[in-house]
Protein backbone atom coordinates (compact mmCIF):
# COMPACT_ATOMS: atom_id res chain seq x y z
CA UNK A 1 0.00 0.00 0.00
CA UNK A 2 1.16 3.46 -0.82
CA UNK A 3 1.94 5.88 1.80
CA UNK A 4 -0.78 9.55 1.77
CA UNK A 5 1.21 12.64 1.52
CA UNK A 6 2.26 13.89 4.62
CA UNK A 7 0.00 16.69 6.98
CA UNK A 8 1.01 20.39 6.02
CA UNK A 9 2.22 19.18 2.39
CA UNK A 10 1.89 21.79 -0.57
CA UNK A 11 1.96 19.96 -3.47
CA UNK A 12 1.98 21.99 -6.74
CA UNK A 13 3.31 23.01 -10.09
CA UNK A 14 4.22 26.25 -11.30
CA UNK A 15 4.14 27.75 -14.76
CA UNK A 16 5.17 30.97 -16.82
CA UNK A 17 2.52 32.56 -19.09
CA UNK A 18 2.71 34.52 -21.84
CA UNK A 19 1.12 38.17 -21.36
CA UNK A 20 -2.58 38.77 -22.09
CA UNK A 21 -3.91 35.11 -20.79
CA UNK A 22 -5.87 36.05 -18.14
CA UNK A 23 -8.93 36.01 -19.98
CA UNK A 24 -8.60 32.93 -21.87
CA UNK A 25 -7.53 31.30 -18.49
CA UNK A 26 -10.96 32.65 -17.10
CA UNK A 27 -13.46 31.50 -19.76
CA UNK A 28 -11.36 27.80 -19.51
CA UNK A 29 -11.76 27.42 -16.11
CA UNK A 30 -15.16 28.72 -15.72
CA UNK A 31 -16.39 25.96 -18.06
CA UNK A 32 -14.95 23.02 -15.67
CA UNK A 33 -18.06 21.46 -14.39
CA UNK A 34 -17.02 20.79 -10.49
CA UNK A 35 -16.10 24.52 -10.08
CA UNK A 36 -16.51 25.01 -5.74
CA UNK A 37 -15.59 28.87 -5.27
CA UNK A 38 -13.27 31.78 -6.98
CA UNK A 39 -11.84 34.34 -4.84
CA UNK A 40 -9.87 36.89 -6.29
CA UNK A 41 -7.04 38.51 -3.75
CA UNK A 42 -4.03 41.02 -4.30
CA UNK A 43 -1.31 42.18 -1.70
CA UNK A 44 2.11 42.43 -0.86
CA UNK A 45 3.96 39.31 -0.03
CA UNK A 46 7.43 40.44 2.05
CA UNK A 47 9.91 37.39 3.00
CA UNK A 48 12.41 37.20 5.77
CA UNK A 49 14.98 35.23 4.86
CA UNK A 50 17.21 33.50 7.85
CA UNK A 51 20.98 32.67 7.65
CA UNK A 52 20.42 29.31 6.76
CA UNK A 53 18.84 29.92 3.53
CA UNK A 54 15.24 29.18 4.92
CA UNK A 55 12.22 31.82 4.97
CA UNK A 56 9.24 33.13 6.21
CA UNK A 57 6.78 35.05 4.55
CA UNK A 58 4.28 37.76 5.58
CA UNK A 59 1.08 37.92 3.28
CA UNK A 60 -1.54 40.74 4.01
CA UNK A 61 -3.97 41.10 1.09
CA UNK A 62 -4.65 44.72 0.10
CA UNK A 63 -8.50 46.05 0.25
CA UNK A 64 -9.27 42.52 2.45
CA UNK A 65 -12.39 43.14 4.98
CA UNK A 66 -11.47 39.92 6.73
CA UNK A 67 -7.83 41.81 7.93
CA UNK A 68 -6.31 38.36 6.79
CA UNK A 69 -2.91 38.34 7.72
CA UNK A 70 -0.31 34.99 7.89
CA UNK A 71 2.73 34.32 8.55
CA UNK A 72 4.33 31.13 6.25
CA UNK A 73 7.14 28.89 6.37
CA UNK A 74 8.12 26.68 3.66
CA UNK A 75 10.83 23.28 3.40
CA UNK A 76 11.31 21.37 0.05
CA UNK A 77 10.85 17.99 0.48
CA UNK A 78 13.58 17.16 -2.43
CA UNK A 79 16.34 19.62 -3.14
CA UNK A 80 15.86 19.26 -6.66
CA UNK A 81 12.16 20.86 -7.48
CA UNK A 82 9.32 22.49 -5.35
CA UNK A 83 6.36 20.02 -6.27
CA UNK A 84 6.21 19.04 -2.74
CA UNK A 85 6.74 21.09 0.30
CA UNK A 86 6.37 21.46 4.19
CA UNK A 87 3.90 24.58 4.46
CA UNK A 88 2.53 26.00 8.14
CA UNK A 89 0.34 28.70 7.83
CA UNK A 90 -0.29 30.93 11.40
CA UNK A 91 -2.95 33.44 11.07
CA UNK A 92 -1.60 36.99 12.49
CA UNK A 93 -4.35 39.29 11.49
CA UNK A 94 -4.40 41.11 14.31
CA UNK A 95 -0.60 42.30 14.04
CA UNK A 96 0.46 45.31 11.95
CA UNK A 97 3.44 44.93 9.94
CA UNK A 98 6.13 46.09 12.39
CA UNK A 99 5.10 43.90 15.05
CA UNK A 100 5.77 40.66 12.62
CA UNK A 101 8.87 41.78 11.71
CA UNK A 102 10.11 42.56 15.03
CA UNK A 103 9.06 38.55 15.75
CA UNK A 104 10.84 37.20 12.97
CA UNK A 105 13.79 38.87 13.25
CA UNK A 106 13.80 37.66 17.13
CA UNK A 107 13.78 33.98 15.07
CA UNK A 108 16.98 35.53 13.32
CA UNK A 109 14.52 36.03 9.61
CA UNK A 110 15.67 39.63 8.34
CA UNK A 111 13.85 41.03 5.55
CA UNK A 112 14.95 40.08 1.97
CA UNK A 113 12.62 41.41 -0.83
CA UNK A 114 8.75 41.57 -1.38
CA UNK A 115 6.47 41.40 -4.08
CA UNK A 116 2.98 42.31 -5.40
CA UNK A 117 0.40 39.58 -6.50
CA UNK A 118 -3.17 39.41 -7.72
CA UNK A 119 -4.57 36.04 -8.05
CA UNK A 120 -7.44 34.70 -9.60
CA UNK A 121 -7.69 31.80 -7.74
CA UNK A 122 -10.13 28.68 -8.79
CA UNK A 123 -11.20 26.34 -6.04
CA UNK A 124 -12.17 22.70 -6.97
CA UNK A 125 -12.16 19.56 -5.00
CA UNK A 126 -9.58 18.18 -6.33
CA UNK A 127 -6.98 21.69 -6.77
CA UNK A 128 -6.77 25.04 -7.46
CA UNK A 129 -5.83 26.66 -10.22
CA UNK A 130 -4.63 30.07 -9.74
CA UNK A 131 -3.73 32.46 -12.19
CA UNK A 132 -1.64 35.34 -10.55
CA UNK A 133 0.81 38.34 -11.91
CA UNK A 134 3.78 39.35 -10.12
CA UNK A 135 4.99 42.79 -9.81
CA UNK A 136 8.88 43.33 -8.18
CA UNK A 137 10.48 45.98 -6.37
CA UNK A 138 11.50 47.25 -10.35
CA UNK A 139 7.99 47.44 -11.67
CA UNK A 140 8.48 44.32 -13.63
CA UNK A 141 4.89 41.98 -14.49
CA UNK A 142 5.35 38.19 -14.60
CA UNK A 143 2.73 36.10 -15.02
CA UNK A 144 2.07 32.67 -13.76
CA UNK A 145 -0.38 29.67 -13.74
CA UNK A 146 -0.20 27.41 -10.45
CA UNK A 147 -1.82 23.65 -9.81
CA UNK A 148 -2.35 23.69 -6.24
CA UNK A 149 -3.23 19.67 -5.25
CA UNK A 150 -5.87 20.28 -2.40
CA UNK A 151 -4.52 20.15 0.90
CA UNK A 152 -6.87 18.54 3.05
CA UNK A 153 -7.12 15.38 0.48
CA UNK A 154 -5.93 12.10 2.10
CA UNK A 155 -4.07 11.14 -1.01
CA UNK A 156 -0.76 9.34 -2.12
CA UNK A 157 2.07 11.29 -4.03
CA UNK A 158 1.00 8.99 -7.57
CA UNK A 159 -2.79 10.25 -6.69
CA UNK A 160 -1.57 13.84 -6.55
CA UNK A 161 1.01 13.73 -9.70
CA UNK A 162 -2.51 11.95 -11.10
CA UNK A 163 -4.13 15.51 -10.40
CA UNK A 164 -1.65 17.71 -11.54
CA UNK A 165 -1.58 15.79 -14.96
CA UNK A 166 -5.86 16.00 -15.46
CA UNK A 167 -5.17 19.58 -15.18
CA UNK A 168 -2.46 20.52 -16.96
CA UNK A 169 -4.06 18.29 -19.69
CA UNK A 170 -7.37 20.69 -19.16
CA UNK A 171 -5.15 23.91 -19.89
CA UNK A 172 -2.56 22.84 -22.60
CA UNK A 173 -4.27 25.56 -24.86
CA UNK A 174 -2.72 28.31 -22.71
CA UNK A 175 1.27 26.14 -22.78
CA UNK A 176 0.56 24.46 -19.66
CA UNK A 177 2.73 21.06 -20.21
CA UNK A 178 4.84 18.96 -17.86
CA UNK A 179 7.80 20.42 -19.83
CA UNK A 180 6.77 24.00 -19.04
CA UNK A 181 6.85 23.01 -14.96
CA UNK A 182 8.99 25.57 -13.24
CA UNK A 183 11.28 24.50 -10.74
CA UNK A 184 12.09 27.43 -9.14
CA UNK A 185 9.72 28.68 -5.83
CA UNK A 186 8.84 32.37 -6.25
CA UNK A 187 11.48 32.97 -3.43
CA UNK A 188 14.21 31.73 -5.62
CA UNK A 189 13.05 33.62 -8.27
CA UNK A 190 13.32 37.14 -6.30
CA UNK A 191 15.33 36.75 -3.61
CA UNK A 192 18.17 38.93 -3.27
CA UNK A 193 22.10 37.96 -2.63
Amino acid sequence: MKELLENFTEFEVKFKIDDNKLQEFKMLVDSFSDLKSFLYVEGYDYYYVHPDSSFIRYRKGDHDKSNRAELTIKHKREEKHNVNRMEVNIRVDFNDRKTVEKFVNTLNYHYNFHIWKSCHIYHFPDADLVYYTVRDSDKKLVNFVEIEVNPNLKVTEEQAWEIIRKYESSLSSLGVNAQKRLRKSLYEMYKKS
